[in-house]
């Protein structure tokens, strides 16, 4: 397994473009809070909050898009709504100010997932993108 910190973002393409350029946001956003100060960290936790829910919709959107096979999005919903669940959370804890646990999510445990939701989830929906022709869809 790869280190997310310190890995360059071209490292984890894929090959599609939309899925790509969101990936190298979240890596971008990951490396920001990791080097912030506390009202950074702050403001970057809440961009990541919202970069989450814009990144799994616009996946969401691809699957459906092109008629990803039912179980197969179901598990990667299934992952994505965990990790945002598990953001929202901390998210709300950052706001008052507490950001510890937040610290301590974004760079132990976020890029592990990351990296095992890109092996598992995101290069299968690649391959299927790229056979369905849709590897430049929604950009």
């Amino acid at each position: 397994m790869t280190d997310l910190l310190t890995t360059r973002p071209e490292s984890l393409h894929l090959g599609h473009p939309i899925i790509d350029r969101t990936h190298d946001e979240f890596h971008g956003l990951v490396a920001k809070l990791n080097a912030a100060g506390l009202v950074d960290f702050i403001l970057h936790f809440a961009a990541l909050a919202s970069h989450a829910e814009e990144h799994f919709a616009k996946e969401q959107q691809l699957m459906r898009q092109s008629h990803y096979p039912a179980d197969q999005m179901e598990t990667h919903l299934r992952d994505h709504l965990m990790v945002l669940q598990e953001i929202n959370r901390l998210n709300a804890m950052v706001a008052r100010g507490s950001v510890a646990a937040a610290r301590v999510y974004v760079s132990d445990l976020l890029p592990v997932w990351f990296e095992q939701h890109n092996l598992a989830h995101d290069g299968p929906l690649v391959s299927h993108l790229k056979r369905a022709n849709l590897a430049s869809s929604l950009g």
